[in-house]
């Protein structure tokens, strides 16, 4: 039963993105230059770190926990995603260094703020607005309001204005734009080891594996993330030094694909070392060109690629909103089971939303971000968390 709502969701929110097609068809991606099997997958990571978080909404506020599902695949739905992302991201910009002899830093740092910023700041305000209501707009002391605020614009979101749970309007995932943000800063230095020789290259990434088996934490950043950055940039520098005849995209490697999700999303150890090298076999497929039966290709999964920043940046407001505010289920007799039927229906809103804030907030500062950059220059979308 459980099985089913979960793809229903899925199958519904592809539907629902061929359907806002053809009243938005500005919002389908251009195929030129891009990795198109990428731009079907983050649409498929964002969606399934929304269905980890619509479970941990239901044990939250039944227990008043945010917690860990107890189901081993809901887990994997949100960490394999994040993961993912980070993949995705190492593989384009390291793709992108290796590539090009000279790179425009202010223009690359540029198109990044003007990605990532104008959404997150839309989000914060409804974070800061539905706290403020829940405080009954009034503030206590304003030099410690003022400091939440200045935490919540470097990633550090806690309690606004005394309400505990701020965070939880966002479902928490501003903690992974710190990491693409550090990612970003270190970009100079990672384009000086991967063009430098294999010896080098090697040292690195024994170094980036050691942080990920004895991780550090410092200002709330984990080294163990390092690693998926640097599996993504692995990935664009075999397929740049790897003379590869092999097709990726044939039935049996589709059918190899999909067992191996199979095997990621049951994995009982979420992103142990093993477990991160089967993430990082089911990467290198699909940027190697395998659609899993052409799926990725599809439009209407494009369409949910190129929304994915916003179906994981807002998905938390959309399940605030509905399960606190509105309060549109009863938690205190409603099973897992009939909480779960609603959430297809919760799937529509979240990529109707998500769709619309592509449009009105990220295409245009997207642009804008692009704007004064040579047109001779090849630009890369960003698949953002």
């Amino acid at each position: 039963m459980e099985a089913f709502i979960v793809l229903s969701s899925f199958a519904i929110a592809i539907l629902t993105a061929k359907s806002f097609i053809r009243f938005f068809p500005s919002i389908l991606p251009p195929q030129y230059g891009r990795l198109v099997t990428l731009d079907g997958l983050r649409g498929f990571l964002a969606f399934s770190v929304f269905i980890h978080h619509f479970v941990i909404t239901y044990y939250w506020k039944v227990d008043g926990v945010w917690r860990r599902p107890e189901s081993d695949i809901y887990q994997n739905f949100g960490k394999v995603g994040v993961v993912l992302f980070f993949m995705i991201t190492g593989f384009l910009f390291i793709d992108r260094l290796i590539s090009k002899k000279k790179v425009n830093w202010f223009f690359l740092f540029k198109s990044r703020l003007f990605r990532i910023q104008p959404l997150y700041f839309f989000a914060l305000i409804i974070v800061l607005i539905l706290s403020l209501k829940n405080t009954n707009f009034q503030i206590g002391d304003w030099q410690s309001f003022f400091k939440d605020i200045v935490l919540w614009l470097l990633f550090y979101g806690r309690s606004i204005n005394e309400f505990a749970d701020s965070k939880r309007i966002i479902a928490s995932v501003d903690w992974t734009l710190k990491y693409e943000w550090l990612f970003y800063l270190s970009l100079p230095l990672i384009q000086l080891v991967f063009k430098s020789k294999i010896l080098t290259l090697m040292i690195f990434f024994g170094g980036v594996l050691y942080l990920f088996l004895y991780p550090l934490e410092v200002l709330g950043i984990s080294s163990k993330f390092f690693l998926y950055f640097l599996f993504g940039g692995l990935t664009a520098y075999l397929l740049k030094t790897l003379r590869n005849d092999f097709n990726y995209d044939s039935t049996s490697v589709s059918i190899a694909t999909l067992i191996l999700i199979l095997i990621i999303t049951l994995y009982p150890r979420t992103l142990d070392l093993a477990h991160s090298i089967l993430i990082f076999v089911l990467f290198f497929l699909i940027t190697n060109g395998n659609s899993i039966f052409g799926i990725l290709r599809w439009k209407s999964c494009r369409v949910l690629g190129e929304a994915s920043y916003s179906i994981y940046l807002l998905h938390g407001i959309v399940l605030y909103v509905l399960f606190t505010e509105i309060e549109l289920v009863d938690f205190k007799t409603a099973s897992f089971i009939e909480y779960l039927t609603i959430l297809p229906i919760v799937s529509i809103i979240v990529v109707i939303f998500s769709c619309l804030t592509f449009l009105t907030i990220e295409q245009p500062f997207i642009k804008l971000g692009k704007s004064g950059v040579k047109k001779k220059q090849n630009t890369v979308s960003r698949p953002t968390n």
